[in-house]
């Protein structure tokens, strides 16, 4: 089974403000570490198949899961 879902936005930044939504009990930490996020997202943004950047299910599950 693949599982297709993503998330997507109009730019790379528009994307990371969408994903800001998951990070919402710690905001001022997600965004005060955007440089560093945004590197990573751009390293794992793909395009959706509306051709905008989106980060699917699949990656952000399993594929930018930081370590600590």
């Amino acid at each position: 089974m693949t599982n297709n879902t993503f998330i997507w936005g109009e730019t790379l930044d528009d994307l990371f403000e969408n994903m800001s939504f998951f990070y919402k009990n710690n905001l001022d930490g997600y965004n005060a570490n955007k440089k560093r996020y945004m590197d990573l997202l751009a390293e794992h943004a793909r395009r959706a198949p509306n051709g905008k950047p989106a980060i699917f299910v699949e990656d952000a599950i399993f594929g930018i899961t930081p370590s600590r």
